[in-house]
Formats: C-alpha cells, structure tokens, sequence
C-alpha cells in the first residue's frame, strides 16, 4: 500500500481493500482524521475515476486548471497550436541555442520571467507530464544567463502545453507487468534493424 502526504492532506491507496479498511481503523485510533473518500483533487492534480466492467478501476491524473494557468501566465491565450506539436522547435535545438553577452540590467527582466516560467513547467513535468521532462532539462541548462532566444523556446513549450493541456498520467489496475513505450509520430521512413537469429 502507499500512503503520500503534504502538511495536514494526505492520499492512500492498496490493491487490498481489507488493507485499507485496516489502515484507517488503526490511524483513527491514534488521531482524528476525516476520511472524505476517494480522492478527487490532490496538489492541483485531478484525478479522473473509471470503474470497468470487469472489476478494474483506472485513474487519470491531470494538471489542466495549471496547465491553463501556465498559458495564462505566458500570455499564450490566443497563441495558434496544432494537435501534432511537440515541445520542441525543428530546427532549433534548445541546447545549442547560442550565449549572448547582455548586462546585469539588460538580463534581469528576462531572467526572472524565464525562471519562473522554468519552475511553472517543472511542477508539471515532476508530477504528471513526463513528456516534458527532456525539454524542461535542457531549458534548465540556461537558468543562469537565459537569452531571448531561451524565452522564444520556453514559450513554444508553452504552445507545447496548451495543445496538449489535458495530457496526464493513466493508471489501471488491468494492465500486465511489461514496461511499454508508444510513439505518436509518422515514422514512415525508419526501418527497425533487428539482430540475425544464431
């Protein structure tokens, strides 16, 4: 079973639901505790239920409501997005973006609007949005000296982001033990190379 906490809020869950009821039985011996049921919100993440037909429950955790805080923040409202974005710019790869020399004047608006846009995608990315892992890292790289070239990316993340505001992680209890990856692009002209049997 897992338990996770955040000052007085915490979430529980077990495949086991005696070890639950268990699990509740003894804390509320020790405290006072309102058990308020399965939970809906935690830290900004919704949680969206499926009970199948067949006894599993699947849950989909999204940041939407911050996601869109994110665009808001990024003035990105009206910005154009198209639905096979990715959160990268072809052809500009973020960590080659080149080093400007700018004054300590010149660089602190940029530098505290860039950090704080930094942080904003880091919270989504840590907590339901791998997909933004990579590009949040190499973003990262340039917290110390961002350049204007650095905020363009940032925001196209942000395009990123608006596009795909509703992605999440999905858990299901009706799921095997293999580690699966999937890819959402055309990838007309690869040809996977496999080893020749022995």
């Amino acid at each position: 079973w897992y338990v996770a906490l955040f000052v007085d809020d915490f979430i529980y869950f077990s495949s086991d639901p005696e070890v639950e009821a268990h699990f509740e039985a003894e804390l509320a011996k020790k405290v006072k505790v309102d058990f308020m049921g399965q939970a809906d919100y935690f830290l900004g993440i919704q949680f969206y239920w499926t009970r199948h037909k067949n006894d599993h429950v699947s849950v989909h955790l999204s940041q939407e409501s911050y996601a869109n805080h994110i665009i808001d923040s990024m003035s990105l409202s009206d910005a154009t997005t198209s639905p096979t974005m990715t959160p990268y710019r072809s052809g500009l790869p973020i960590d080659t973006l080149p080093t400007i020399d700018m004054s300590n004047t010149e660089r602190a608006p940029l530098l505290t609007k860039y950090r704080s846009y930094l942080g904003m995608i880091n919270w989504l990315a840590s907590s339901t949005r791998p997909d933004l892992t990579t590009a949040h890292s190499l973003l990262a790289i340039a917290t110390a000296a961002p350049t204007p070239a650095h905020l363009d990316a940032i925001r196209y993340v942000g395009r990123y982001i608006k596009a795909t505001a509703d992605y999440g992680i999905t858990f299901s209890s009706d799921t095997n033990d293999t580690l699966e990856g999937f890819l959402t692009f055309p990838l007309d002209d690869y040809t996977p190379v496999r080893p020749k049997p022995k």
